[in-house]
């Protein structure tokens, strides 16, 4: 008995770690994500002059 208590807990504290890997890769992604967004959003910024930046929002309207 003592033995397949111990076997239930190892496989209850891998599925746990499992799903704690899990959330962490997700919350990874989301993270560089949004660092992407954020270096996209500064390269965009320095490199866009008024005439490309209308051009731009007038493409992204158009799309919507």
């Amino acid at each position: 008995k003592a033995i397949e208590e111990g076997k239930n807990i190892k496989k209850a504290t891998e599925s746990e770690l499992t799903q704690q890997i899990e959330n962490v890769k997700s919350d990874l992604r989301k993270e560089v994500a949004l660092i992407a967004l954020q270096g996209a959003e500064k390269i965009i910024a320095q490199h866009l002059n008024p005439q490309s930046h209308h051009t731009l929002i007038n493409k992204i309207i158009d799309e919507i």
